[in-house]
């Protein structure tokens, strides 16, 4: 599965974050920094659908995975303490 991940912004949560809904799969990347410098991109597996949010004034972000209702995504986020 090779397919770039279509994002759009979602209704924020109660709190007023604002959260960004994937809807389709889409591989899991990371960039990685090695030792020397080095930048490169380690794929991990396809993930989605997926909800992603922020705490702590954008020190900590949250990924939910695996509901492909948006709307039940953003109430289970909302109840995340």
């Amino acid at each position: 599965m090779r397919s770039r991940a279509g994002w759009s912004a979602c209704a924020s949560l109660p709190d007023g974050t604002e959260a960004y809904w994937f809807a389709r799969p889409h591989v899991l990347t990371f960039p990685m920094t090695d030792a020397s410098g080095t930048v490169w991109t380690h794929s991990v597996r396809p993930a989605g659908p997926t909800l992603l949010w922020t705490r702590s004034g954008g020190t900590l972000t949250l990924r939910l995975e695996g509901i492909p209702d948006r709307t039940e995504a953003l109430r289970v986020a909302a109840s995340v303490r």
